[in-house]
């Protein structure tokens, strides 16, 4: 028997059939937007291997320096830089990285350097090679942003203090000739003998913690040995003696491997100016705008705190032709230089490595 509905008669709508259809829809929905995620994160890998193609252009600094074709890198994206020379002979390096340059750039030649750009922050690119009068003008800055966040502020790197550097009551570029200082070059093997003989009670980190050390000139240092009567009666030589104990001291806060590096860092970066010895005989003194110190001089060097030697250094001389080594040296190499640049005036008990 066929049944018949009336026209006034409704059909019920198939619910679960039209929710099973919703779900395909959804599902169908986000196949598409995981497909489409998944396109876009392995484009952007592919992307991300394609290294930024970037020129560096060397000319002379008197003729504008390190000019480049672009300023702004994006972090962990490999780098295919292209070093054109111009004029002038150049090598370089990128500050706080490993990227380095010792073949000589020539005028007319093209070299190229390939490296990961590192993490965010300002780095400041630097020439290793004395290449002028105004080498210390020789550096540009590149920056490197995080590709996910291109307007974050960026800073220039800096390491982790070392110590608590107090050079407020000091005028960096004034002398500070101490009130003592030695009449020969303290020997801190005697120094270190002299501790261990007469003021055993007292050892030398607790005497750099009494001094507050680095902020302490030599010649308070010598003025706080004396006051306190460390070592009394010494044998022979007072004077020759408590300076010695002074130059213990210092060598106590240094290693042979961290003058070493010093030495190293004073040999590239220095010597041209300051001289082999220190004395301010480099073959480039002539040509600066300022004079150059005697470091050997030993009354100036009385008067100078291990943190007033490594504020100089981090900041350079104003007006000097010194440039500034704090946005270029780690902190490291910034005391490592600090306490080679020390031992101009005092004999370690321990040759350099």
């Amino acid at each position: 028997m066929i049944e018949s509905h009336s026209a006034n008669e409704s059909i019920e709508p198939n619910a679960t059939g039209d929710l099973a259809r919703w779900i395909a829809y959804l599902m169908s929905a986000l196949l598409l937007v995981w497909a489409g995620y998944r396109f876009a994160e392995q484009w952007r890998r592919i992307f991300n291997l394609r290294p930024v193609e970037m020129h560096l252009w060397a000319d002379a600094p008197q003729a504008g320096g390190w000019q480049t074709d672009r300023q702004r890198i994006p972090a962990g994206r490999p780098v295919h830089l292209t070093v054109h020379g111009v004029s002038g002979v150049h090598t370089f390096a990128l500050a706080y990285t490993d990227v380095r340059h010792e073949q000589l750039i020539q005028p007319g030649s093209e070299t190229t350097v390939d490296f990961v750009a590192p993490a965010p922050g300002r780095y400041v690119l630097y020439c290793t090679t004395w290449c002028s009068v105004d080498h210390w003008r020789m550096r540009t800055v590149i920056d490197v942003y995080d590709p996910d966040d291109a307007d974050t502020p960026l800073t220039f790197l800096q390491s982790q203090p070392r110590y608590a550097v107090n050079v407020a009551p000091h005028a960096l570029d004034m002398p500070h000739p101490g009130e003592v200082w030695p009449t020969t070059q303290p020997d801190t093997a005697l120094g270190d003998a002299l501790w261990a003989e007469f003021a055993a009670n007292l050892s030398l980190q607790d005497a750099q913690a009494a001094l507050d050390w680095p902020n302490a000139s030599p010649a308070a240092v010598y003025a706080w040995l004396e006051a306190a009567g460390v070592g009394e009666p010494l044998p022979g030589d007072a004077d020759q003696a408590r300076w010695a104990m002074v130059a213990a001291l210092w060598q106590q806060a240094t290693t042979p491997a961290e003058l070493a590096q010093g030495q190293a860092l004073y040999q590239q970066n220095c010597v041209a100016c300051h001289g082999e010895q220190g004395q301010g005989d480099g073959f480039a003194a002539a040509a600066s705008p300022g004079y150059e110190p005697d470091l050997t001089d030993q009354r100036a060097a009385a008067g100078a705190s291990p943190a007033l030697t490594y504020a100089k250094i981090a900041r350079g001389g104003m007006g000097t032709g010194m440039p500034n080594w704090g946005a270029v040296l780690t902190e490291d190499e910034l005391w490592a230089l600090a306490a080679y640049v020390q031992s101009f005036v005092y004999q370690p008990a321990q040759s350099v490595e």
